[in-house]
């Protein structure tokens, strides 16, 4: 969504003035913060584990 906004301001076909782009730039902003709550990545998994272990011991 943010990529695509950057793209439509970079071929002028959005302002960073107009409210769409504000919108297309809010809602990116959203769906990044509810992708952060899910472990999707493995190479985070890892560091994940090893927080955990490290409050446990």
């Amino acid at each position: 969504m943010i990529i695509i906004t950057y793209l439509l301001l970079q071929i002028e076909k959005i302002s960073s003035d107009d409210l769409p782009y504000s919108i297309l730039n809010g809602l990116g902003a959203i769906l990044i913060l509810i992708s952060l709550n899910y472990d999707l990545n493995p190479a985070n998994s890892g560091t994940h584990k090893k927080r955990s272990g490290i409050l446990i011991s």
